[in-house]
C-alpha cells in the first residue's frame, strides 16, 4: 500500500523542519503540497526517493550549510527559495513552475533547471545566482513559443533579452553556468554562454542583449569584451563586435543578429589562432612525412616545423604559410632518423604556440639511378640499388614538357634492372621521371 503525507491549507501556513540528515521521501510515498503552503528546510537536505507534488506551495532552503537536492526520482517545485548562505547544491535536475527565488548561491554542476514557460529567475544577484565550477555542464533552460514578434523581452530573467525579434516559433535557450571550454575558444571568456535555438532561425534582424554578472568576468575586460559567436556546436568561434555595451547593467547589446547559435562573451583575443584537429608523422621513401589538420584558421600567419634529436635543444627545418581556413598541411624531412619533430605555430601578431610532440624512427629509402646507355638508341635501362618493395612509375617527358611515354614498374628490393623501349622517338633531349608516391627521381637522356 502506497502512504501520503499530505499538507494541506485553507490558508498559508509555514512547517519548519531542522535536522542534520535531511528531509526523505521514501520510495512508495508521496508528498503532497495542496494549496499554498510554505516548507522550510533549514540546514537539511532534501532527498527525493518517491513522489514529491508540489501544488502551488514554496520550498524554502535555509540556514548555514550547504544544502543538497537529490534522489532517485526528479523533483518539481512551484517556488524554490534557495536561501542558505552555505549554497543549494544540486545532485539531480530540478524542474520550477513559477519562481525560483535566489537569496544565496546555487550550485547547478552538472545538472539542469528547468523553467516551465511561465517560470522566471527572482533576485539573481552577485551573490545570489547560478553557478557550476570549471567543467561541469550545469545550466538553466526554457522553452516557450514565440510565435509573435517581441520587444524588451527575457524570457524567464535567464540572461537573454530581446530588445526587438520577430516572431521566432518555438524557442529553447540554455544559459550554462560555467566557461566554454574547446574548439577554438581559448581561456579569456567569462563564465557563462548562451545556447540559442529558435525554430525560426534565418533573416531575423533581431536586436538582443547578452547578459553577465561581474562575478562571471573571469578575468575578461568588460570596457574591451567581445560577442564571440559559433554556429557548429563550439567547434571553431567568430567574433562580433557588440554594437552596445553596458558596464554597470552588465550587457552586451547586438544590432542585427540574422541567426542564433552559442554565444558568449571574451577578450578581443578569446579564440585560438588555429585549432590543430590532427599532427601526424610516419614513414615512407622520402624519409619522414608529417601531415597535420586544422579545424580552425583566423590570423594564422605560418607553421614551423622543428625538429630535436633530444625533445630539448630544436631547430627550424620548414616554413609552411597559412591558409586561414580549414586544410591539411604535409612536410616530408628526407634527413630522418631517430627524431623528434613539432610545430610552432606564429599568429600575425607574432604570437604562437607549440603543438604536441611526435617522435619517429624512419630509415631514408635509398634509391641510386643510373641510365645505360645513354646517348640513347632504341632503349635504355633503369639500374638502380632500392631498400624497399613498391609500385613506381616512369615517365619521358620532352623539353617542352610534354608527356611522351609512361609505363608502371614494379620495384624489388635490392639491386633494380629495368629496361625502357623508346622506338620512334624523335632525336632530342628528354627527361626520364622516375617516381612513386614518396619519391621523385629525374634524369635527363639524349635520343640519337
Amino acid at each position: 500500500m502506497k502512504h501520503f503525507l499530505l499538507l494541506t491549507a485553507a490558508c498559508v501556513y509555514k512547517l519548519i523542519l531542522f535536522a542534520q540528515s535531511g528531509f526523505v521521501v521514501y520510495p512508495g510515498i508521496h508528498v503532497v503540497q495542496s494549496g499554498s503552503p510554505v516548507l522550510v528546510l533549514k540546514n537539511m537536505n532534501l532527498v527525493n526517493n518517491g513522489t514529491f507534488v508540489p501544488g502551488n506551495g514554496t520550498v524554502q532552503l535555509t540556514g548555514t550549510n550547504a544544502i543538497s537536492v537529490n534522489g532517485t526520482n526528479p523533483t518539481s517545485f512551484y517556488n524554490l527559495y534557495a536561501g542558505s548562505s552555505g549554497s543549494v547544491v544540486l545532485g539531480q535536475n530540478i524542474t520550477i513552475q513559477n519562481d525560483l527565488k535566489m537569496a544565496g548561491m546555487m550550485q547547478v554542476q552538472n545538472q539542469e533547471v528547468k523553467l516551465e514557460p511561465n517560470a522566471f529567475i527572482s533576485d539573481e544577484s552577485e551573490t545570489a545566482r547560478l553557478q557550476a565550477s570549471a567543467g561541469n555542464s550545469g545550466h538553466a533552460m526554457i522553452t516557450l513559443d514565440m510565435n509573435l514578434p517581441v520587444v524588451n523581452f527575457n524570457p524567464a530573467r535567464i540572461g537573454v533579452e530581446f530588445v526587438s525579434a520577430p516572431a521566432l516559433g518555438t524557442t529553447k535557450i540554455t544559459r550554462y553556468c560555467t566557461a566554454f571550454t574547446g574548439g577554438s575558444l581559448a581561456a579569456n571568456v567569462i563564465q557563462r554562454y548562451y545556447n540559442v535555438q529558435p525554430a525560426n532561425n534565418s533573416s531575423l534582424n533581431a536586436s538582443v542583449r547578452f547578459y553577465y554578472f561581474d562575478a562571471e568576468l573571469n578575468g575578461v575586460n568588460e570596457n574591451a569584451a567581445v560577442l564571440w559567436k559559433s554556429n557548429d556546436n563550439g567547434v571553431s568561434w567568430m567574433q562580433v563586435t557588440p554594437d552596445s555595451r553596458d558596464i554597470v547593467n552588465n550587457y552586451l547589446q547586438k544590432n542585427g543578429i540574422n541567426d542564433f547559435s552559442l554565444w558568449t562573451i571574451g577578450s578581443p583575443s578569446a579564440a585560438l589562432p588555429i585549432l590543430l584537429s590532427s599532427f601526424n608523422v610516419s614513414c615512407n621513401n622520402n624519409g619522414a612525412q608529417l601531415i597535420w589538420e586544422t579545424a580552425w584558421e583566423q590570423n594564422n600567419d605560418k607553421f614551423i616545423v622543428e625538429k630535436s634529436t633530444d625533445a630539448a635543444q630544436w631547430k627550424a627545418i620548414a616554413v609552411i604559410s597559412a591558409r586561414n581556413m580549414p586544410s591539411d598541411y604535409k612536410f616530408s624531412d628526407v634527413e630522418a632518423g631517430n627524431t623528434y619533430y613539432r610545430l610552432k605555430q606564429v599568429d600575425k601578431d607574432g604570437t604562437f604556440t607549440y603543438s604536441k610532440i611526435l617522435r619517429s624512427n624512419c630509415a631514408i629509402a635509398s634509391i641510386t639511378l643510373l641510365i645505360y646507355p645513354n646517348p640513347v638508341t632504341d632503349h635504355t635501362d633503369l639500374v638502380f640499388q632500392s631498400d624497399k618493395n613498391f609500385s613506381g612509375t616512369v615517365q619521358v617527358f620532352s623539353t617542352s614538357g610534354q608527356l611522351v611515354k609512361s609505363i608502371g614498374v614494379q620495384v624489388q628490393r635490392g639491386q633494380n634492372k629495368i629496361r625502357i623501349n623508346l622506338p620512334g622517338l624523335v632525336k632530342g633531349t628528354y627527361v626520364l621521371r622516375f617516381n612513386n608516391e614518396d619519391t621523385q627521381l629525374e634524369k635527363k637522356f639524349i635520343k640519337l
